[in-house]
């Protein structure tokens, strides 16, 4: 057990190092950017070629970095358009529903037999009514007002004689 520890621990260390080389690399190679001697391309293939030996792969010509418009493969590449008769529809998706769903008519049809025969009675206040909402239900009403019975008063901001607080 102790020789697996030992191990362990060994391994650990050199993931370690691994991480500071990685690192350590990484500011080398910006380094190796950043410096005026050498133009962009040898120093991208120079590093493009350290790469693919130290990983084991196949090298493949350096094809060095250049705008898509001096591209020899013509870009922007068109892309494919799909027509109606080609576009995908899901399987599980079904056009009609089996369970109907109910329909319930909310709202009562307008009447205009009975206007108020006073102007008075257009203008006059409501209880219930706020500027935001055109009235409360008589339920919300009464929960409303019994509310407001109970509420706590304000306390007085006149300053008592004898007050110890104020």
């Amino acid at each position: 057990m102790g020789r697996y520890m030992k191990l362990a621990e060994k391994e650990k260390a050199l993931y370690e190092e691994l991480d500071i080389l990685k690192k350590r690399m990484a500011v080398l190679v910006s380094d190796i950017l950043d410096h005026p001697c050498d133009t962009d391309d040898e120093k991208m293939k120079t590093v493009y070629e350290t790469d693919y030996v130290k990983r084991g792969l196949n090298l493949v010509q350096y094809r060095k970095l250049m705008p898509a418009i001096d591209s020899p493969v013509g870009i922007p590449v068109k892309s494919e358009t799909i027509g109606i008769g080609r576009g995908y529809r899901d399987p599980t998706r079904f056009r009609y529903s089996e369970i109907q769903k109910p329909f319930i008519d909310v709202c009562s049809p307008v009447s205009f037999v009975r206007t108020p025969t006073l102007v008075d009675e257009w203008f006059a206040p409501r209880t219930g009514n706020t500027e935001y909402q055109d009235s409360y239900s008589k339920m919300g009403l009464n929960i409303l007002k019994s509310s407001q019975q109970y509420a706590e008063p304000l306390p007085s901001s006149r300053r008592k004689p004898n007050d110890r607080c104020g």
